[in-house]
């Protein structure tokens, strides 16, 4: 799947590519994957394409999704952000905007 640049920011400038989701469990973690060029190569396209080979380095990271991919771990090209506790942060932070909409929609039906 192809995002818009910057979709993830601030969290990373770099172009995100590929999406992968557990099917049927909620995001908890979100795991950033900058694959590395090779030496020479400035970035992919049509006439110069990623090749398999190149790809290793993900795939020896990746993991297994039978044990949670806890082989996982934090290395200069992968990082891992907690989904779970920013949404409850945002979720507290939306609180009392929330709450002020509701009670001026209470204002308004009466």
């Amino acid at each position: 799947m192809r995002l818009p640049n910057r979709v993830f920011s601030p969290y990373t400038g770099i172009k995100t590519n590929l999406l992968f989701f557990t099917k049927g469990k909620p995001t908890e973690t979100i795991w950033f994957y900058e694959h590395p060029y090779p030496e020479g190569v400035k970035n992919y396209n049509k006439t110069k394409p990623m090749r398999f080979a190149e790809f290793q380095t993900e795939i020896d990271w990746w993991g297994d999704e039978a044990d949670g991919f806890s082989a996982r771990v934090d290395t200069e090209q992968a990082w891992k952000v907690n989904f779970s506790e920013l949404k409850a942060d945002a979720e507290t932070r939306a609180k009392p905007h929330r709450d002020k909409a509701e009670e001026l929609k209470k204002q308004i039906r009466r």
